[in-house]
């Protein structure tokens, strides 16, 4: 069923919790939509038309997006993601922290056990990937493109990343997992 922003609808289903600020209830199963994208068997289109949203968004990410609907976003966002993700690489190799028992590295008194007197806990910086790539890996599976190795991590660290670090890979990649942009329930702006 097609709506435009801001008109009042009857849903079928209740709003998910990602998605309760897009919903306005007004009365029993009555919501104001508050947003543009798809959810269950609702699409919402934007009250302006998809141009003036794509140039709001274009203006936040400097995404080059040209057409394409609510479609167009996410393609235009994971390309560009994907350019910084490799430019990020590049530009960060570092080392990997690792606990060993032949206590080569810092030493970890607090990890010894008395009862195992061979075994040296200690800290070990090896060379690899750092585990900022890894989470920035794991933004990139999210959104379909075929990695390696990654490791999971949530918005909220995203959003301490990005405030800590001003490049705008942690911001994109905060938006892709906070669900700002993406497909069902997370396919709203």
């Amino acid at each position: 069923m097609k709506v435009r922003e801001y008109e009042t609808v009857r849903l079928d289903f209740t709003p998910p919790s990602s998605l309760k600020w897009a919903f306005r209830r007004i009365s029993g199963d009555l919501y104001q939509v508050r947003g543009v994208g798809r959810v269950h068997n609702l699409e919402i289109e934007p009250r302006w038309g998809w141009d003036m949203v794509h140039e709001m968004v274009d203006r936040v990410l400097n995404l080059g997006v040209e057409g394409g609907g609510l479609v167009g976003i996410p393609k235009g966002l994971g390309e560009r993601f994907k350019r910084e993700v490799e430019r990020f690489r590049r530009e960060s190799f570092a080392y990997r922290e690792g606990v060993n028992l032949r206590g080569e590295g810092k030493l970890l008194p607090h990890l010894y056990d008395p009862t195992r007197p061979l075994d040296m806990p200690a800290l070990q910086h090896t060379p690899g990937e750092s585990p900022e790539y890894m989470w920035l890996n794991y933004v990139l599976h999210l959104i379909g493109y075929d990695v390696d190795e990654y490791e999971p991590v949530e918005a909220e660290v995203l959003r301490l990343k990005m405030l800590e670090d001003k490049r705008g890979v942690w911001r994109r990649a905060y938006l892709i997992v906070s669900g700002v942009v993406g497909k069902g329930d997370r396919g709203f702006l």
